[in-house]
């Protein structure tokens, strides 16, 4: 079963002109004149009730946004109802947007060719689509295609992550970096402890004084001939996975300082607790994390790029002198 069962361009453009033209009302009145024009009533209603384009309040119906729609006017109808159901959060919005996610680009054009097992599944959520001109059919080719006045949507919603606001995007940075302070205190206390009264003093918080140092906190190792460096880099993990990011810097201090380079992993909980019992300590970590065919899944996710050094000084002038 689809959400879009039932619902059709025509219906909806029934009931929203009822509703516009209507001094009357209450549900059950605009039910009744909706049943002589159009059917499937509470599909379309829940429809546009779900994507914000009708108020259901105390039994009686209200348009939301139709002053400059003319509902006798299907592109006009269409035009709003996609701008209701793409810029909303609504389920109906998920299933078109899954749907959509079955087309890739392809010979210049983002287009799907559908298996013949799948061809009924979305059958309603794709013509609904194809009756708001997002989607078209190619009979010579058997392929649907999105229509290039929807590539945009398609990128920003499907092709893209979704959107985060700048607003969001900060109070994560700030949350995120509380915590990571938060799990570096708790590791210094940690290691305060470990190392005994004898050597406390040698424990160090290192990032509070240069963060670009590549680790977090000095401290040492010990045994019975020697005391050693302890270089330890701090990182808040979820407690699932025990996922992190490590940045280039860091990789290349843990590589430089190989067997005094220590990574500390502290799983946090629901309510950004530490689980101090499920700390995991990394000696030498670019041997362990990055080796190919252990444990550990490593992903690059950034390309860094510039323009390489050609010629001298002058050359460079000369050749973007252009006046």
């Amino acid at each position: 079963m689809s959400l879009f069962d039932g619902i059709c361009l025509r219906h909806v453009a029934v009931l929203l002109g009822l509703l516009q033209t209507s001094t009357l009302t209450r549900k059950a009145i605009i039910e009744k004149r909706y049943q002589d024009h159009a059917l499937a009533f509470e599909a379309t209603l829940n429809f546009l009730v779900a994507i914000g384009a009708v108020r259901d309040s105390d039994g009686y119906l209200r348009p939301s946004n139709l002053t400059s729609v003319d509902s006798t006017n299907e592109t006009q109808v269409g035009a709003h109802v996609l701008d209701m159901l793409m810029g909303g959060n609504s389920t109906y919005r998920g299933e078109a947007l899954g749907y959509l996610k079955s087309f890739e680009m392809k010979e210049g054009e983002i287009q799907y060719c559908p298996p013949p097992e799948a061809r009924g599944k979305h059958s309603a959520v794709r013509n609904l689509l194809m009756e708001l001109r997002v989607v078209t059919y190619d009979r010579a080719r058997d392929i649907y295609r999105l229509a290039p006045e929807y590539f945009s949507l398609y990128v920003a919603n499907v092709a893209s992550k979704p959107a985060l606001s700048l607003r969001f995007f900060r109070q994560m940075v700030r949350d995120k970096e509380d915590i990571g302070l938060a799990a570096e205190f708790a590791v210094l206390a940690y290691e305060k402890e470990r190392v005994g009264k004898h050597y406390s003093e040698c424990v160090e918080h290192t990032a509070l004084k240069n963060v670009n140092a590549g680790y977090d906190i000095t401290s040492v190792t010990s045994d019975e001939c020697s005391l050693l460096p302890r270089l330890i880099e701090v990182k808040a993990v979820s407690a699932q996975d025990f996922q992190f990011f490590w940045s280039a810097n860091e990789v290349t201090i843990a590589s430089m300082f190989a067997p005094w380079y220590y990574l500390y992993l502290l799983p946090v909980k629901r309510h950004g607790e530490f689980s101090m019992d499920r700390l995991r300590i990394i000696p030498n970590p670019c041997a362990v994390v990055l080796a190919p065919g252990g444990e550990w899944l490593t992903e690059e996710n950034a390309i860094r790029c510039a323009i390489k050094e050609q010629g001298t000084q002058s050359q460079r002038g000369e050749r973007y002198d252009v006046g």
